[in-house]
């Protein structure tokens, strides 16, 4: 398809989400879309930012007041400043209202300099609430009182909680994936381990399954075993995990 207009060019830049500034070599703004202006310079146009060098459109950048720089005016200016003249390397901007902005500068063949803003706000968030439930996950696996483990599918322990290794005569987690790592001489009777996976591979679960075996000093335990399969995209089985209560009693 022929090019027809660089009026094509400029609707395409209109219409995207993302903010775009564009400097010549003489580091003096050229271009920006809506988006930028909306973001940075509310009530500003095009035709009266246009021709500012970099560092006074930095400056009235954060004088607009919606830049909340944690570290203040002259270390966010400097940043900003290294991020113009070192193309390539990412830099995020904090919004007053809380938003977060990310950008990156790219050389052009003219030896201008185009920024490229896009709102990651969503992104940090769903990080933020990913690592947030990460934390509860590992605080509630330190802390239950049941004995947890994760393991491969070959069996092989790849975590276990301080409460598994207490039910098994280990000092700490550490010490149980020293001493029973691959399983040896785990099982009192090896073949309820394969009873065991077959349920798994068959149902994707096994719950409340009764079994004896071994503390590290070489005694025998009845545990009950409630487990699952963990699969990837494709359904395949990548491990498992399980809670131990320890029945002996």
């Amino acid at each position: 398809m022929p090019y027809e207009s660089p009026d094509l060019l400029l609707e395409v830049l209109e219409q995207s989400p993302d903010a775009f500034a564009c400097y010549g070599a003489d580091h003096r703004l050229q271009y920006c879309n809506g988006a930028f202006i909306e973001w940075f310079f509310p009530g500003w146009t095009l035709e009266t930012l246009s021709g500012g060098p970099i560092d006074e459109v930095v400056e009235l950048c954060y004088a607009c007041g919606l830049i909340a720089a944690c570290n203040g005016f002259a270390d966010w200016r400097a940043e900003r400043l290294r991020s113009h003249s070192s193309p390539g390397r990412p830099y995020e901007y904090l919004m007053v209202d809380g938003r977060v902005m990310q950008g990156r500068e790219q050389m052009l063949s003219n030896g201008g300099t185009l920024s490229v803003l896009t709102d990651i706000t969503e992104r940090v968030e769903l990080a933020e609430a990913r690592a947030d439930t990460e934390q509860r996950y590992r605080k509630l696996f330190e802390q239950a009182a049941v004995g947890i483990y994760r393991s491969t599918r070959e069996g092989s322990f790849l975590e276990v909680n301080a409460a598994l290794a207490a039910i098994q005569g280990c000092d700490s987690p550490a010490d149980f994936l020293a001493h029973f790592h691959a399983r040896r001489n785990y099982y009192v009777d090896p073949a309820t381990r394969g009873e065991f996976l077959a349920t798994l591979e068959r149902d994707g679960f096994a719950r409340d399954f009764e079994t004896q075996i071994y503390r590290k000093d070489g005694t025998a335990i009845w545990v009950s075993e409630t487990a699952h399969s963990v699969r990837d995209q494709q359904g395949q089985i990548l491990g498992y995990e399980a809670f131990i209560i320890d029945i002996t009693a």
